[in-house]
């Protein structure tokens, strides 16, 4: 096949030599002259009505608009594509001529009066030729067979061009994008409102054209505005805006939101519009993966942290709550001679001893949980192991964090950045920068492929997609999407050997038979055109349907059909980052004082033998326990005579053996305990209202204690994170989160009563 300038060059010369041919018809065909008012109703004579008659018949069937737009294959491609169902049922694309004889003379010829219908197919086309020809001028001679064929070829070609023409390239650049703002910026600053909503058109029209999906800046702006206009009474301005903010930003969950808030202000009632605008707003949040990171990062961090505070708050009062049973018995590791005072100051230089060789939080927090597991309970036991192995993971999770962290960072946000947001220099110049580093990263040739064509630099995205596909020559999306470089540059037979290749290489994928479907329709060659087109719509017709639509605009991007880069591509998890090893090392070196998280899995060995250790030798070794009247130890190598772990001595002699013991000491000994009891019971309950759940863990009542902790935990540290130890760089606004607060505040408040109502309640 010629090329196009070809097949024009030609085409011109042929309508050049026929111009006399044409002149002599017209001389011939001319109708009479008028000269005056009684010349319009002279009836012609009866031959020549018959020939014209003849001439309009022979016409009308001959008749092909050479301004047809998309010439004679795109107009079989248009008239074929738009019925899916008739493709599914294997029907032909050329319409039957006997359905046509149904319709009314009338319509038919209505229709063709309003736009003479082309021809569909190219032998039907050339004996139509054959029988008009000789009719226009019975005098001149005939084509040949070979003339017919090549004036049906320049045709072909000619219409060729017109299609390929069609489709339309971006009005403007990234600069001019640029500059479209700062001009609307200009003409809001002197108060011309109008010249500014001419501007804001033409920017979201222009962003549209080039593909730029979120530009996330820019629609907080439009957001800002919208908010000071409804405040003004405003209400169609700021509809328009909301509007505008959503097609510049459609995955920024924050315009969303503020639409959804603006039609429950506006009315409450509207239900349908409130919940689509908040079900986009969870759609545009789950298909960033920025933002799924981010919340991840934030909830993952926030439950850990509130966890191990819980679990030291938890540790803490256990340790306190058996502090003096262990100064009692460390007072029995010495002789008898030594005083309670000496044995009690070793006993709290041992106790603070990792502060002082700053050991770190950890280490304490591991020694005292230590000391109070061989004075706890069984289920106090079981809640310490469950908070000590959250501690045991901390070193793990914290580094994880620190890497998810760092993605905004990192190449990996540059290439997002540029395949789904807007891309500025800087994200430019550090993805090539990072090429030539590593010369084998195809996701950034990929992304860098992609960018290049939205905005009109078919050359350059040419380049980087054939690089790309060097390195990964088995990728259905690097061939699909290099086959549309070649069709927009007007290279079909390239765009074929891609799109085969694609189609090969991932045969249940849609758009790689749909480009072929439309390359070979540009190439008139119709048979290929439908079985590629059927395979399309066996596949998914629902997307077809889609494609074809989006066809229809005549942009660039929309023409062929790109498959998109995977986020498995753009984000690379498996990318090496040293950063956040060294950042997670240090920080563990502050908290941990237990060596790196590779490190510490030694050391959790270690902690858990001890553990072990401690739970056997502790029946051996006959540890005290806490009396249940006074508080005192209860400590059978001081008195050998008690029968069990209930009272200490003189509980078991004032109330057992009360023969013994007179009134008076008796009466003494019972308000004691009775005033121990009233101080733990204050105590418990001051301190329930600063922090709920200790008064539980005070009164022996772990389990409610602990989860009333969580929870007060929980909502103490969202407090101090904020928006999280991950903030997007949309989040601009200092308010309050009301969206995160009303929720957390409902529940904090009603555990915050059942603490307080359980811990007043009298056993």
């Amino acid at each position: 096949m010629l090329d196009g300038e070809k097949w024009a060059q030609v085409f011109r010369v042929e309508t050049g030599q026929n111009s006399d041919k044409a002149k002599a018809k017209n001389n011939k065909t001319r109708e009479p002259t008028i000269e005056s008012e009684g010349d319009l109703w002279k009836e012609a004579p009866p031959e020549k009505k018959k020939k014209k008659a003849r001439e309009r018949t022979e016409e009308d069937d001959s008749a092909m608009d050479p301004d047809e737009e998309g010439g004679w294959g795109a107009d079989v491609e248009r008239d074929s594509w738009g019925d899916e169902e008739r493709i599914e049922n294997s029907e032909s694309l050329i319409p039957d001529r006997k359905e046509k004889k149904e319709i009314p003379e009338v319509q038919v010829k209505e229709e063709k009066a309003e736009k003479p219908a082309p021809e569909s197919d190219q032998a039907q086309q050339i004996d139509q030729k054959k029988e008009v020809l000789p009719e226009e001028d019975s005098s001149s001679k005939p084509f040949a067979a070979d003339e017919i064929q090549k004036a049906t070829a320049e045709s072909l070609a000619k219409e060729s061009q017109k299609d390929a023409g069609k489709i339309l390239m971006p009005g403007g650049t990234v600069g001019d994008l640029l500059a479209t703002w700062q001009q609307r910026r200009m003409h809001l600053d002197q108060r011309d409102f109008d010249l500014a909503r001419q501007d804001l058109a033409s920017f979201v029209k222009l962003s549209s054209q080039l593909e730029i999906r979120n530009m996330k800046l820019h629609a907080l702006v439009l957001l800002r505005e919208a908010e000071m206009a409804y405040r003004t009474e405003n209400v169609e301005k700021a509809k328009e805006l909301y509007a505008q903010a959503a097609r510049i930003a459609p995955d920024l969950p924050a315009v969303h939101r503020a639409q959804a808030w603006f039609l429950f202000s506006e009315n409450p009632l509207q239900l349908g519009g409130i919940v689509s605008a908040l079900a986009r707003t969870s759609s545009a949040a789950l298909a960033n993966p920025l933002w799924v990171d981010r919340t991840l990062v934030n909830a993952v961090a926030g439950i850990f942290l509130a966890l191990g505070l819980c679990a030291a708050l938890f540790i803490l009062v256990q340790f306190f709550l058996c502090v003096r049973l262990f100064f009692h018995d460390f007072h029995h590791l010495f002789p008898q001679g030594v005083a309670y005072l000496q044995t009690g100051l070793l006993a709290l230089l041992v106790l603070l001893a990792p502060f002082m060789f700053r050991a770190g939080l950890m280490l304490v927090l591991i020694m005292w949980a230590l000391i109070a597991w061989m004075y706890q309970h069984t289920r106090e036991r079981v809640i310490s192991l469950a908070l000590l192995l959250i501690l045991a993971v901390s070193p793990f999770v914290l580094h994880w964090v620190t890497s998810m962290v760092q993605i905004p960072k990192t190449i990996a946000s540059d290439r997002l950045q540029v395949e789904r947001g807007f891309a500025k220099d800087s994200h430019l110049v550090r993805l090539k920068s990072n090429l030539v580093e590593q010369p084998e990263d195809f996701a950034t040739m990929a992304t860098l492929g992609s960018y290049y064509k939205r905005i009109g630099e078919l050359g350059l995205a040419q380049q980087f997609l054939e690089q790309a596909i060097k390195v990964k020559p088995d990728s259905a999306l690097l061939h699909n999407n290099l086959g549309n470089i070649f069709f927009l540059k007007n290279e079909l037979n390239q765009a074929v050997r891609h799109y085969d290749r694609a189609t090969k290489l991932s045969p249940d994928r849609v758009e790689a038979y749909q480009n072929l479907s439309r390359v070979y329709s540009r190439q008139a060659n119709l048979n290929k055109a439908r079985d590629h087109r059927e395979m399309a719509v066996r596949l998914d017709a629902n997307r077809v349907r889609e494609l074809r639509k989006r066809a229809e605009s005549g942009w660039a991007r929309d023409v062929v059909a790109d498959i998109s880069i995977p986020t498995a591509w753009l984000l690379k998890r498996n990318e090496q980052r040293t950063a956040p090893q060294k950042i997670s090392a240090q920080i563990w070196r502050q908290l941990g004082g237990l060596g790196t998280a590779d490190t510490y899995r030694f050391a959790g060995l270690v902690v858990v033998a001890l553990f072990g250790l401690a739970f056997a030798l502790r029946r051996k070794i006959s540890l005290s326990s806490a009396c249940g009247r006074c508080g005192h130890a209860v400590c059978h190598r001081c008195s050998s005579e008690l029968r069990g772990d209930s009272l200490c001595g003189q509980c078991f002699h004032a109330f057992q053996q009360s023969d013994k013991v007179d009134t008076a000491s008796r009466i003494a000994k019972e308000i004691q305990s009775r005033q121990h009891g009233r101080r733990k019971e204050r105590l418990a309950r001051i301190i329930t209202f600063v922090v709920p759940g200790v008064g539980q863990l005070i009164k022996n009542r772990p389990l409610r204690g602990v989860l009333f902790l969580s929870i007060t935990c929980f909502v103490l540290i969202q407090l101090l994170l904020g928006r999280g130890v991950m903030v997007g760089p949309t989040e601009l606004d200092p308010g309050i989160d009301w969206w995160k607060w009303v929720p957390l505040g409902l529940v904090f408040v009603g555990f915050y009563a059942w603490s307080i109502i359980n811990v007043l309640k009298e056993e």
